[in-house]
């Protein structure tokens, strides 16, 4: 029989060339995956951008934040490298603009451990006696952004009062908390003491009416922890009878702000960026979008910490009207009884500087509160 004959195989070289043509089909292919991504990450940075002229976003001069001078310069330090203290405050306001007469309902202090991402709150009771820089007289915490309608004026109360550098915050009304708490699906596992139940009622129902949005009211159970939707935690974060006075209610609204970033870790980034859309009208910030967007990268990383109400040593007090700065000031106030001590404490408790030394700034204002409550007589 004849042989088949073998078809010999390609030259080396035409091996070659098949093996280059394999090679620039790949990297085709990776190209346009790369693309790929980048023209969904371009799209998104482009939605957000659209998005942040929704922001009043708080142009503010460095020459306007009221600082101690007199700090220690390497306690200053500590706080300034290894932290970043962010305020953190509410108001009743419906229209989310401020002006004045706009009650500051919340008033925290939050830091953020730059090595660990550990979250610490320090909720600044309401009606504390503190002196006002930017009107020159003492009245209760709220009253610097009520009386000059800015949130610069409550941060620079914070920086003199409790030696703090503060120069960033965001501000929010109750209707952004309790739609991003809707848009989030609610939250979980909220424990509600059923004492206060039905006089959750009355919250409720007011919170529907100033913010529009729909709710349900509460009913008795057994103790349980609750799934709330938005206005029932805002009510919960408000309520302040049957015994929680400012104590209890800003504790709530510690503990509604830490499962408000733990369901925020749950959310996808599309779930997010749509609940942004929403709330970013009724937000003021001095944060530039480049920083909203490097917060957002760190949400997985952070974690709440400890939480603490100040002052931790206060004394209810009726001001005489001989020190009222103005006819309807008000004047039932929590007067720190050792505002320097306090300060020692929160920094401690903040920073971890467990040997801070308040400031002669502190100390004069301290002091001064003392001899005109007569605290030290």
């Amino acid at each position: 029989m004849q042989e088949l004959e073998r078809k010999p195989k390609g030259s080396r070289r035409e091996q070659e060339r098949a093996r280059r043509r394999r090679n620039r089909r790949i990297r085709r292919i990776v190209i346009c995956v790369v693309e790929v991504l980048m023209l969904v990450i371009v799209l998104g940075c482009c939605y957000v951008i659209s998005k942040w002229d929704k922001i009043q976003h708080d142009e503010i001069d460095q020459d306007d934040i009221k600082v101690n001078s007199s700090m220690d310069a390497s306690q200053v330090e500590v706080m300034q490298t290894g932290y970043r203290t962010i305020a953190l405050l509410g108001t009743d306001s419906r229209s989310g603009k401020l002006e004045r007469g706009v009650n500051n309902d919340v008033i925290i202090i939050c830091t953020i451990n730059n090595a660990t991402g550990e979250v610490k709150l320090a909720s600044v009771y309401r009606d504390t006696w503190m002196h006002m820089p930017d009107l020159g007289y003492y009245s209760k915490a709220n009253d610097a952004m009520c009386q000059v309608g800015t949130s610069l004026a409550s941060v620079n109360m914070l920086n003199e009062n409790l030696d703090l550098t503060i120069d960033e915050y965001v501000t929010v009304n109750w209707a952004a908390v309790a739609t991003a708490i809707n848009l989030m699906g609610g939250l979980e596992d909220v424990t509600v003491p059923e004492e206060i139940i039905e006089g959750l009622r009355g919250y409720i129902t007011s919170v529907v009416e100033e913010t529009g949005i729909p709710s349900i009211q509460l009913e008795p159970g057994d103790g349980s922890p609750r799934h709330l939707d938005g206005v029932q935690a805002v009510a919960l974060c408000r309520y302040r009878y049957q015994g929680l006075n400012d104590t209890g209610r800003t504790a709530n609204q510690r503990m509604i702000i830490g499962k408000m970033l733990e369901k925020a870790k749950t959310l996808s980034l599309g779930q997010l960026i749509s609940i942004a859309d929403q709330v970013f009208p009724m937000v003021a910030t001095t944060y530039s979008l480049n920083e909203v967007l490097d917060m957002a990268k760190l949400i997985s990383k952070l974690y709440i910490g400890e939480t603490v109400g100040f002052p931790m040593n206060a004394k209810g007090y009726t001001v005489p009207d001989q020190y009222k700065a103005y006819p309807s000031q008000g004047t039932d106030c929590l007067m720190p009884v050792d505002l320097a001590g306090d300060v020692k404490t929160l920094h401690g408790f903040l920073y971890n500087q467990t040997d801070y030394q308040p400031s002669p700034t502190v100390q004069r204002l301290s002091e001064a509160i003392k001899a005109d409550v007569g605290f030290n007589q």
